[in-house]
């Protein structure tokens, strides 16, 4: 039976990890600045109360993860699944993982994506990977969001990430991850906004799955 986080209360507490994972290829640069500004200004003003007001335990759990290009994991360049999956990371406690991402690595798509075409091998091996580890998962251990940033060359990307969260084409069932509830999508963030505008869709986001942060 697929678990329904309906059914559950989340939260964040003291043990949450907190994982921004940017694309940092170079493309989306602009979104790096305000959304550093937020999680050190505004997010952390809103969520410091559930870290019992500890300032370093705070900065300690939420970090933003600059991934790819001249950043961290670099080995794994713009693999959505092998960020989702926290590069094979477990961290202690809880956790929530948001990538910022505005287009994958050609071993997932090559462009001109179809949904009807087939998959590709990296992305059949990642996907799996991070399948395998969900279902290892305690039912309140992880969540993530997929946040779509503007893609400057098209919307190949965003295409893509529909196809993996509706289950279209050659991505339905296991091929895909529509039968997953741990993942929420966000579609066309603008790269270069606001920390607040950065904040307001997080909370929204969040809240869509199942977090009370009022």
């Amino acid at each position: 039976m697929i678990w329904d986080y309906r059914d559950n209360e989340l939260a964040i507490t003291q043990n949450t990890k907190i994982k921004f994972v940017f694309d940092a290829s170079g493309s989306m640069d602009a979104t790096l600045a305000p959304l550093q500004t937020m999680k050190d200004t505004i997010l952390k003003d809103r969520l410091l109360p559930l870290y019992g007001n500890d300032s370093v335990l705070y900065d300690d759990s939420v970090e933003i993860i600059s991934w790819g290009g001249a950043g961290e994991y670099s080995e794994f360049n713009e693999q959505t699944f092998a960020a989702l999956n926290m590069f094979g990371t477990t961290p202690e406690g809880n956790v929530i993982v948001m990538v910022f991402q505005d287009e994958a690595s050609t071993i997932y798509e090559d462009g001109s994506f179809d949904p009807l075409e087939a998959r590709t091998a990296q992305y059949e091996t990642d996907l799996l990977t991070f399948r395998t580890r969900l279902e290892l998962f305690a039912p309140n251990y992880y969540r993530s969001v997929i946040f779509q940033v503007e893609e400057a060359g098209g919307t190949n990307f965003k295409q893509f990430i529909q196809a993996v969260e509706n289950g279209t084409g050659n991505y339905s069932g296991s091929n895909g991850l529509s039968d997953r509830t741990e993942i929420n999508y966000k579609y066309d963030i603008v790269d270069g906004g606001t920390p607040q505008y950065y904040l307001d869709k997080i909370v929204e986001a969040l809240t869509e799955l199942g977090y009370n942060l009022h």
